[in-house]
């Protein structure tokens, strides 16, 4: 960035992300899937450092919403 270039994104295995947040203790970006999978990367390696599933962890089904509705 202090030459004005964006860095190419990261490959992550959710085809969207719901959540993100970066963790002061060491650096790590993490970044909550839509299928249920939580993944960490280093930002100075650009590469996945570890991958939780976590919705098969708690045995949950993985469905897409394809729409919301309130009830």
């Amino acid at each position: 960035m202090a030459e004005g270039r964006f860095y190419a994104p990261l490959a992550a295995r959710s085809p969207g992300v719901n959540a993100c947040a970066l963790a002061p203790a060491h650096g790590l970006f993490a970044a909550a899937g839509e299928e249920g999978l939580l993944e960490c990367f280093d930002l100075r390696a650009r590469a996945c450092a570890g991958c939780l599933d976590v919705a098969e962890a708690c045995g949950m089904v993985r469905r897409r919403a394809l729409r919301h509705q309130d009830v």
